[in-house]
């Protein structure tokens, strides 16, 4: 069946349809991996996008049940180069046809994904509408009004991560660790499986328990997630999160760190095309370190508008924006990647993640 995908500009791409056969409409954004499609597609940060796959090759190692980084499919749609219907893997259960039927997720392969992904780079980022068949192309606005996801409050306190969260009181922690409460803004089951490994307690609330977290009964408070609008998400929170700040030390990651900064008196920016991939270069200010990071956000701080007692700790190297942020004197460190390897469910060597883990009379 062929599939158009129509953006707000006017241009369009032609491709065939496969998964669900329904439309889609959303913000389209290239994602740069290489490899990692599940994990992107379950990837909470991906609510309701566009996914264009900027490498050519997808679905070869099918899909499967462990990978997972929530338990649903997020995107509404997924646009790709070439579509491997028949999976070589010893881990793979199905193909990613049947995943995204199975999630009513929309599709569109054959796609000139190149083409696409230059004329979002120097156009900037904006709304697109995947039709199939014979259909006639509404305006991606229109879709939208169709298809609007269910309000922020709503989703938050319906998480559906019950079957999860218990598999990862299974997690042995660590006595030396800290204990910690997460407050989960979307995030991915790789980084709470990291943390469990590394802490000695963790607790998880969402944003409609956040205010019982008590300063009294934890060592650190994590903000990780991502798939809002940080604007939105600070305003919703400021009121719990303002009795928070300055009682326990606190670490924001990704959408996290948007939301301290915000809070903090900061502004933040829509990107252009944002940062989504697992190849972006950021390095630790003052030094010589470089880390290869997974992104998956598309706002950013304004380095301009920061308090005067903020330290900037990190940098992308591409385009210098500020990756990490510092505020010494409340205990708060944020940084805009996520600091966890997936298939390992470790983290990798991020000082300010690997100080806020330790126990409080191991801290430095």
């Amino acid at each position: 069946m062929k599939a158009v995908l129509v953006l707000e500009d006017g241009s369009r791409f032609e491709g065939d349809s496969f998964g669900s056969p329904r439309e889609a409409a959303g913000k389209v954004v290239p994602y740069t991996s290489m490899a990692g499609y599940q994990e992107a597609l379950t990837d909470p940060s991906n609510r309701g996008l566009l996914l264009c796959m900027t490498y050519p090759l997808i679905g070869n190692c099918g899909v499967n049940r462990e990978d997972a980084e929530s338990s649903r499919g997020q995107p509404g749609g997924l646009i790709v180069r070439d579509l491997c219907r028949e999976p070589l893997h010893w881990r793979g259960e199905k193909n990613l046809h049947r995943f995204l039927q199975e999630e009513e997720i929309a599709g569109i392969k054959n796609v000139d994904t190149r083409a696409l992904s230059r004329h979002i780079y120097r156009n900037g980022a904006m709304y697109g509408a995947i039709v199939a068949g014979d259909r006639p192309c509404l305006s991606p606005h229109s879709l939208i009004d169709k298809t609007a996801p269910e309000r922020m409050r709503d989703a938050w306190e319906n998480p559906g991560e019950d079957d999860f969260f218990d598999n990862l009181e299974k997690i042995s922690g660590n006595p030396a660790g800290s204990k910690v409460a997460v407050l989960d803004l979307g995030v991915r089951r790789s980084l709470l499986r990291a943390i469990k490994r590394r802490c000695n307690r963790v607790s998880l609330f969402s944003p409609a328990t956040v205010k019982n977290i008590s300063p009294s009964d934890h060592e650190g408070l994590i903000i990780a997630g991502g798939g809002w609008s940080p604007l939105e998400v600070a305003e919703l929170l400021q009121e719990d999160l303002d009795k928070i700040l300055g009682k326990l030390p606190v670490l924001g990651i990704s959408l996290g760190m948007q939301v301290l900064a915000r809070l903090l008196g900061g502004e933040l920016k829509e990107m252009p095309a944002g940062h989504r991939g697992d190849n972006y270069p950021v390095r630790k200010t003052g030094t010589d370190s470089v880390l290869i990071t997974s992104q998956n956000h598309g706002w950013l701080v304004e380095e301009e508008a920061l308090d005067a007692r903020a330290k900037i700790t990190y940098r992308q190297l591409h385009d210098h924006s500020v990756e990490g942020i510092s505020y010494p004197e409340k205990g708060i460190e944020g940084i805009q990647f996520w600091p966890e390897i997936s298939f390992t469910d470790n983290f990798f060597n991020v000082p300010e993640v690997e100080k806020f883990i330790q126990a409080p009379g191991r801290r430095g």
